[in-house]
């Protein structure tokens, strides 16, 4: 079986990374074709690509903002890369910025393809630009299967943008199939033994310093619990991209802001907390929620985000209106109210939907059904 990724993100997120390496290992032939704006550099976290990656030079800055001409570039050039009898499947890891091209692989080679939903297909194209739409259910129609990050995203897209005569077709092919964890934490699971009583609560926060991660409400937050009576210590880990929000966070007595440490560190982060918050704007999985759950720690995440929908509602914890003070710290006043009862549950949480081996299991079997349509 000889895949086509068409991957934009790649270089920006080592989940895909984490797929393909594993997909290899399964003795699937991966190529991955990364579109990338002219004079940007061909590394992945500044370091050298693996020999199966082609990062290749499409389009201008300026072509961001024109749909039709950049996605026509970044096609003429993928025409130009590959002999396309050689593969039997493309995989577009987003619907909009990856899944026209295959789309248009697939009318001109007839190529069969699969199409992954992201959080920005939803929130940005779908929902923003309505001259889009029609073009995105062209894509979802003729692919061969489509894989959502998250139970939300297919219940969201299905509901809200596919027309009634074609959600039973579309939603017939479609796979909820969560990002996976590295083996570090699934070889670290850890059972959370800590105690609360009348001792401060240690809440934890993970995520770099951007708008969407919403870390100001977080702090908010805990500043209600606190007026409740509760003795909270907030700490938040991220990696600085808004500098101006970051030194906001320096300068907060309220929290303690730590920039981003490597996992092990990390861990321990986590197995010194007794929850972990994260309200986000915008998810399309949320990795590190499981992440704390692989540490025991009961998490808060966003209603309708992508974490959202993987337990059930007040089992590991809870989903919240990241938008709604008074909500969010009634949800994490529950928890540690209940903490004893909430951490049990946590510690015997099912975890391996989130183990890669099982996922890459799962796209070698849809690979394999997609390329006989």
């Amino acid at each position: 079986m000889r895949v086509l990724h068409i991957c934009s993100y790649y270089l920006r997120m080592s989940v895909f990374k984490d797929l393909c390496d594993r997909l290899i290992g399964k003795n699937c032939d991966v190529r991955v074709f990364v579109p990338l704006q002219n004079g940007r550099p061909k590394t992945i976290y500044k370091k050298p690509l693996d020999d199966y990656v082609d990062a290749c030079h499409c389009f201008n800055k300026n072509d961001r903002f024109i749909y039709w001409l950049k996605q026509q570039k970044i096609y003429a050039r993928a025409e130009r890369q590959y002999d396309f009898s050689q593969f039997d499947l493309t995989h577009a890891h987003t619907l909009f910025s990856n899944g026209y091209v295959s789309y248009k692989l697939n009318k001109r080679f007839g190529i069969p393809y699969i199409v992954a939903v992201r959080a920005t297909d939803i929130s940005v194209f779908f929902k923003k630009l309505p001259w889009l739409r029609s073009l995105g259910v062209r894509i979802l129609q003729d692919a061969s299967a489509v894989i959502f990050i998250s139970p939300q995203g297919k219940q969201q897209t299905l509901e809200q943008y596919i027309p009634d005569r074609l959600k039973a077709e579309i939603e017939a092919k479609s796979f909820v199939i969560p990002n996976g964890l590295t083996p570090f934490w699934m070889q670290n699971r850890h059972r959370n033994t800590l105690e609360l009583n009348d001792k401060q609560v240690k809440i934890l926060t993970v995520g770099k310093t951007s708008k969407e991660k919403n870390l100001l409400a977080s702090i908010a937050v805990c500043k209600e619990l606190r007026k409740r009576g509760y003795d909270i210590s907030h700490t938040i880990i991220g990696r600085v991209v808004d500098k101006r929000l970051a030194e906001n966070l320096r300068q907060n007595e309220s929290v303690t802001f730590v920039e981003e440490v490597e996992k092990e560190k990390l861990l321990e982060h986590f197995r010194a907390s007794h929850i972990f918050f994260l309200p986000s704007v915008r998810e399309t999985f949320g990795r590190v929620y499981a992440e704390a759950l692989t540490q025991g720690i009961p998490v808060v995440y966003s209603k309708g985000q992508g974490f959202d929908g993987y337990y059930e509602q007040g089992e590991v914890g809870y989903a919240v209106d990241n938008g709604d003070i008074r909500d969010m710290a009634d949800k994490l006043q529950d928890i540690i109210d209940n903490y004893d009862r909430f951490k049990k549950r946590v510690n015997y949480a099912a975890i391996d939907i989130f183990n890669w081996d099982n996922i890459v299991d799962q796209y070698c079997d849809i690979y394999a059904q997609s390329a006989k349509r």
